[in-house]
């Protein structure tokens, strides 16, 4: 008898893959002068006291050993961190993994998950292949929010809502009042609130937890932190909705250097509200920069802009040619036209201003004195 290829899961075939940014093989991490902006990953490095930590668990731990499987000592430090006990508290292999783990828990084929978009689209897989249909819910303009939107499409069927607070790729932020309205909206729902970019914006819906079973909170080390390349996030809810998260989640799946980096840099907070300090600082130069000379510049309270440009593709495309990655937003819905560019170091910034000034022709004005469709390119080749 001849074999033939086993056929995915119901669904699974139609899904729509989320489309990564750039992703660089082990073997040219040295490479130079590539400037990557294209991920909204730290241009800096962990803190020092990160790298003394897992040299030191290195050179004297036991790899061979699996992981704590709980992240006791993790979840220990992100309990002062968050302010909440360590039962509200659940670990995970990047908030991704969070985000994963909540679908698989809580839908079943044929539930409904809202979504206010355009947002985080890895978030709609996790979501379909879980078995949920998604009902995206779009503002006048991806710059607004729409969260009145929720009673027009919330039915008994819905089990999810999905809110990232900032939101990526727009920036876009939601006030308590708004989402308090989400939860009473939504209370028969989970209400995720996707707080990957906490550290750059300060604000919190943490406080809403107790009082609002229907809620659980995401974060990230991968953003504010740097360790992106270790891959470790957690969620924040209730404890009657930890324990049955922590049925689906696998425990291992958070290695130990992870859990190592995660707790040293939870220790070293001043570092990171420094680096945040840098970076917000080099963040306004840049919009401040480009909208002198007549490019439209969204800012956000995270870690990126958005920049509307004429001919994105060829944009993005010249870009890659100086070396310099940034995210092609074009083809997203109402984001049409827009590229994504995390904020770097100030020289980094620098790099990137004098890379649009070369592959726009004419020079760019130091005023906004023309239309922005006025600008036409020269050769998008270096």
């Amino acid at each position: 008898m001849t074999s033939t290829a086993p056929k995915p899961a119901s669904g699974i075939e139609e899904i729509e893959p989320y489309e990564y940014a750039s992703s660089i093989p082990l073997s040219l991490w040295s490479r130079k002068p590539l400037l990557k902006l294209d991920c909204n990953e730290a241009t800096y490095p962990p803190s020092p006291l990160v790298k003394r930590k897992l040299i030191e668990f290195i050179e004297n731990a036991p790899l061979n050993w699996y992981p704590d499987t709980g992240a006791q000592d993790l979840k220990l430090a992100v309990s002062r961190y968050v302010e909440h006990p360590p039962e509200f508290i659940s670990i995970f292999n990047g908030c991704d993994h969070a985000l994963e783990t909540l679908c698989r828990t809580y839908l079943k084929k044929g539930d409904e998950v809202v979504i206010f978009a355009p947002t985080y689209d890895n978030f709609r897989v996790f979501a379909e292949s879980a078995g949920g249909s998604v009902i995206p819910i779009y503002a006048r303009t991806p710059f607004e929010t729409n969260v009145r939107g929720i009673e027009k499409v919330f039915r008994p069927q819905t089990k999810i809502v999905y809110l990232a607070n900032p939101t990526n790729p727009t920036g876009v932020t939601y006030n308590p009042e708004e989402i308090l309205h989400v939860l009473k909206a939504a209370a028969s729902a989970l209400v995720i609130v996707d707080e990957a970019y906490y550290e750059f914006w300060g604000e919190t819906s943490l406080s809403l937890i107790r009082d609002h079973p229907n809620l659980v909170v995401t974060r990230s080390f991968s953003k504010a932190f740097a360790l992106a390349g270790l891959r470790c996030g957690y969620l924040v809810s209730r404890p009657e909705n930890i324990r049955v998260i922590e049925k689906v989640r696998n425990g291992k799946n958070v290695n130990v250097l992870a859990q190592v980096a995660a707790s040293a840099a939870l220790e070293d907070i001043d570092f990171i509200r420094a680096r945040i300090q840098e970076l917000h600082q080099a963040k306004r130069w840049f919009v401040k920069k480009m909208t002198q000379r007549g490019m439209p510049v969204i800012d956000t309270p995270a870690n990126f802009v958005l920049m509307k440009v004429p001919d994105p593709d060829g944009v993005h495309k010249a870009l890659e040619s100086h070396q310099v990655l940034v995210r092609n937003r074009n083809t997203l819905p109402q984001l049409s036209g827009y590229l994504r560019i995390t904020i770097g170091t100030s020289s980094e910034m620098e790099r990137l201003l004098s890379t649009f000034q070369t592959i726009l022709s004419p020079r760019l004005p130091q005023e906004t004195s023309r239309p922005l469709q006025d600008f036409p390119y020269s050769s998008i080749e270096p």
